[in-house]
């Protein structure tokens, strides 16, 4: 009876076996077909590293080179970055209102190498991942109307997101995104500055009544706008380093009676100041 009842026993030792030998070359196959490396799930994501680790905006001129690489973690399948999308943010998170604040880079190839030491396309123990680093490769400077944009406003800091796309050596199309804080320089020294001659605070002067309004940029930065008013007239004249302005021609209504003639200029990297002069307007005896 006991040689009867284990025959059966030996025959299913046999295919568990017979299993484990399959079960173990199917997981070898695909280890091989795998290229050495697993396939990244939706949890996992390849890491940019920028170089400067902060970008700075400065209104005193210049670009700034931005590098970034790729590191595949452990493990991780090879691919090819394919193109990325790139916007500028404000400190919220609020992408910016400029020419040139969002746009996408095409056909970039740059090869994302295997989490692995080991040969492509053997078979190689988990052993064998390590996480493994691209290329660096250059990004494109902050547009100047976005440097302007982010001087013109009141924050020291922005955002600038990095929307990556890459194909992996599975055929598998991966998307992540990698933010980057930009950091807002402004030199009060560069701030252009205003000078109101021949109008005095606390004069009495005439309706037709003619003065000058001098702006200085101290790295001779082109102005972008120049606006002059005059109690609640706001009148935008063309920006130039010298304005003549005659009261009764600028502006449309000159009453008699206290005033305040205010002066509004921003130049083209969008640094601003303001100036004003309090008079009262008299008519003539």
């Amino acid at each position: 009876m006991k040689r009867t009842q284990g025959a059966p026993t030996r025959a299913l030792r046999w295919d568990r076996r017979r299993w484990t030998l399959l079960a173990t070359g199917l997981l070898a196959a695909a280890f091989l077909l795998a290229g050495c490396a697993t396939i990244l799930g939706a949890g996992t994501t390849i890491r940019a590293a920028f170089t400067p680790s902060v970008l700075t905006v400065t209104d005193a001129g210049g670009e700034e080179l931005l590098e970034v690489a790729f590191t595949t973690p452990a493990g991780g399948t090879g691919g090819f970055l394919s193109g990325y999308a790139v916007t500028y943010l404000d400190a919220r998170g609020v992408p910016l209102e400029a020419t040139g604040a969002a746009f996408d880079v095409a056909g970039v190839n740059l090869r994302l190498p295997p989490g692995s030491t080991c040969e492509p396309f053997t078979v190689c123990p988990p052993s064998s991942y390590r996480p493994q680093t691209s290329e660096a490769m250059s990004l494109p400077a902050v547009p100047s109307s976005v440097t302007g944009a982010y001087l013109a406003s009141s924050d020291t800091r922005g955002i600038a997101r990095f929307a990556w796309t890459a194909t992996l050596d599975t055929g598998q199309v991966l998307t992540w995104t990698s933010e980057l804080t930009v950091l807002i320089d402004r030199d009060p020294a560069l701030v252009p500055t205003i000078t109101v001659s021949g109008l005095d605070a606390g004069t009495q002067v005439a309706p037709d009544h003619a003065f000058d309004v001098l702006v200085a940029s101290p790295n001779a930065t082109e102005l972008a706008s120049l606006v002059l008013t005059l109690g609640t007239e706001a009148v935008t004249v063309p920006a130039a380093a010298t304005t003549t302005v005659v009261l009764n021609e600028t502006f449309e209504v000159v009453s008699p009676g206290d005033a305040t003639f205010q002066v509004a200029v921003t130049d083209a990297m969008g640094r601003s100041a303001t100036s004003s002069v309090a008079f009262t307007v008299a008519l003539p005896e």
